[in-house]
């Protein structure tokens, strides 16, 4: 179904559920909502993961440091999801050692060791090996450049890590698929209330600037960070119910840090935080992060000199030979927590549990939470819905299994892939030898995940926007001449789009880092 038929179909059809937002959170809700028959709509004002679902911390994880703080039902979930994750998405969630190397006293060791022995614990019955201590040379085994000044062994544990834009594209490509309707670039304008229920909501499609009403019988907000402004834009609360917080992420080459383990480092400003190294794809390892109060609309969130400063200090503390400089940035990125608002903790000790209440007699929120945990969000979300007794109208259509060559990557959606190349052998050339990817690939994220911009392409459907070290304007090019001709547009569209991308590229690479 294409963009005009989705449109179309919002426009004349009676929804279950109409859910506001397309990152991982309305993903989540999305998953459980088809698979309990309901007829549902998502729309999302920007791409699919545009926001903190593209520019977190790709970790699919327990959360060890909230065990300092004993919240042990968050890291008992996130633990369990965690699993979850790993068996219902194989091809996007991958097992990952991490290293947790201990300073100073042998009393740090033991505390390390007694917090992943419960974390082991809370985890139940796991894929994933149990932690094991780690004398000083086996970490260095391990870690050879790391810093050998005060170390006291470590200890080695197990979580996952993921590419969190393609987990949520291949959610909703997915749905889609299964019958359901989502629609990116399409915000929210508009509701219109009786009392204390919303009749419809007015959206735009902002790729045309086209108007229409959607109907529903419940609406779920799960906007992330952008919570408050819906609900205050509409009148649906008072007081903001927010407090995000900011994480900035470098991205270097594998060749400068370990290639296939996690290593946690503290910081150079002895303020108690870790940062961590994670090898992720096409040889790029993240170094993050940050994690300071936001105060600012989640729109300008950006990535300061000082920021990256405090990452670079912090892994070259640890890791002296490596001395990483500006030099050795590829690209950095900068990411908002959907923190509730508490204003007794600093952003680095707030939970991340999350909230779901109703703001009238159909609407209902969800706020907070993180990443591992969207699919049990999800569905307590719409065990809340079940409990108004809607009736579910719509039934799920089964995924087709497949034994594609392409599953490895794409999942169940591989097939599609096949039929793409079988259209034309052509397809199977590389569109881009660099980046290894086909012709096939760029259609079908064209076709079935939605893509409508260079940027959907380069930033949430590939890694090529995190890669492009410098601005490579022949392949951009290239890729806009390949859309057009896709999605029928003009050379003046083609243009637009080569000088919007420039702008989204520079947001991965201020000039300061050039």
């Amino acid at each position: 179904m294409n963009r005009k038929q989705q449109i179309e179909n919002a426009q004349n059809k009676h929804y279950d559920i109409c859910i506001i937002g397309g990152g991982i959170t309305g993903t989540g809700i999305l998953y459980h909502a088809i698979n309990n028959g309901y007829k549902t709509l998502l729309l999302e004002r920007e791409d699919f993961a545009f926001g903190t679902s593209s520019r977190s911390s790709k970790m699919i994880h327990g959360g060890l440091r909230y065990l300092k703080n004993f919240q042990l039902k968050l890291v008992w979930e996130a633990l369990h999801e965690r699993e979850h994750l790993l068996q219902e998405f194989p091809h996007l969630v991958k097992p990952i050692k991490y290293i947790l190397p201990s300073y100073n006293s042998k009393l740090n060791w033991y505390k390390n060791r007694i917090g992943l022995t419960l974390y082991d614990i809370l985890a139940g019955k796991t894929s994933l090996p149990k932690h094991h201590t780690l004398t000083t040379q086996e970490v260095l085994k391990y870690l050879p450049n790391f810093n050998a000044k005060n170390l006291m062994g470590g200890v080695a544990y197990w979580d996952a890590q993921t590419n969190d834009a393609k987990l949520v594209l291949d959610v909703i490509s997915n749905c889609n698929l299964k019958g359901t309707n989502a629609i990116n670039y399409c915000g929210v304008t508009g509701i219109n209330k009786s009392g204390n229920n919303i009749k419809n909501i007015e959206c735009t499609d902002t790729l045309t600037q086209t108007k229409f009403n959607v109907n529903a019988s419940v609406y779920i907000n799960a906007t992330g960070v952008w919570t408050d402004e819906l609900l205050l834009q509409f009148s649906l609360k008072k007081t903001a119910v927010m407090k995000p917080s900011k994480g900035i992420h470098v991205i270097v080459s594998t060749d400068i840090m370990p290639k296939e383990t996690v290593v946690l480092v503290e910081s150079s400003e002895n303020d108690g935080r870790f940062l961590y190294n994670l090898p992720w794809e096409n040889n790029l390892s993240i170094l993050g992060t940050t994690d300071s109060n936001y105060t600012k609309h989640p729109n300008e969130v950006s990535t300061k000199k000082e920021d990256i400063d405090y990452i670079l200090n912090a892994f070259n503390k640890s890791f002296p030979a490596a001395n990483i400089t500006y030099k050795d940035i590829i690209s950095v990125y900068a990411g908002l927590r959907p923190m509730l608002a508490d204003e007794h903790t600093s952003s680095y000790e707030q939970s991340r549990e999350y909230k779901i209440w109703w703001n009238t007699e159909n609407m209902l929120t969800i706020a907070g939470g993180k990443l591992t945990s969207f699919l049990s969000m999800g569905k307590h979300c719409i065990d809340v819905v079940n409990k108004k007794n809607i009736p579910a109208t719509s039934s799920s259509k089964p995924s087709q299994k497949n034994n594609s060559p392409w599953q490895k990557v794409y999942g169940d959606m591989g097939y599609l892939i096949d039929k793409i190349i079988l259209e034309d052998a052509q397809n199977s050339i590389l569109f881009t030898p660099t980046f290894k990817y086909t012709n096939a690939e760029i259609l079908f994220f064209i076709r079935y995940q939605s893509a409508e911009t260079i940027d959907d392409i380069f930033t949430r459907r590939t890694h090529i926007t995190y890669s492009m070290q410098k601005f490579n304007i022949e392949l951009v090019q290239q890729l806009a001449t390949f859309m057009a001709k896709e999605l029928n547009k003009t050379n003046d569209w083609i243009q637009q789009q080569i000088e919007l991308y420039k702008h989204c590229w520079a947001q991965y690479h201020p000039d300061f880092i050039q």
